[in-house]
């Protein structure tokens, strides 16, 4: 027998009560038993070498996977530089080339 569309209704409504009451008990307990246990989180660094966060230095490893950290780290060394600018061309190059091959084998077909 299948369940008509008020039957549906009215348990997906049972559901959501049970489900907001559920996240609630687990963010109450989480609040009162676990996160006192917990201890202090450390400081992190963001960047800046020798950058003072709170009481204590920090430095940090100078390796980065952030976008601008590595476009300033390649633009700031010329070989790099001009390496990423030849890479540039050559991709830019094939791209027009294929392009052009496209529009020759148009016009002389």
């Amino acid at each position: 027998m299948h369940a008509n569309h008020a039957e549906v209704l009215e348990a997906v409504k049972g559901r959501g009560k049970q489900m907001v009451k559920l996240v609630g008990d687990i963010v109450k307990k989480c609040g009162e038993e676990y996160l006192p246990t917990l201890d202090d989180l450390k400081p992190i660094c963001l960047e800046t070498e020798g950058r003072v966060l709170g009481e204590e230095k920090k430095s940090c490893s100078g390796f980065s996977l952030c976008p601008y950290t590595i476009a300033k780290t390649v633009l700031s060394t010329p070989i790099l530089m001009g390496s990423a600018i030849l890479a540039a061309g050559v991709v830019l190059g094939m791209a027009l080339a294929r392009d052009l091959r496209l529009v020759m084998n148009c016009v002389c077909a």
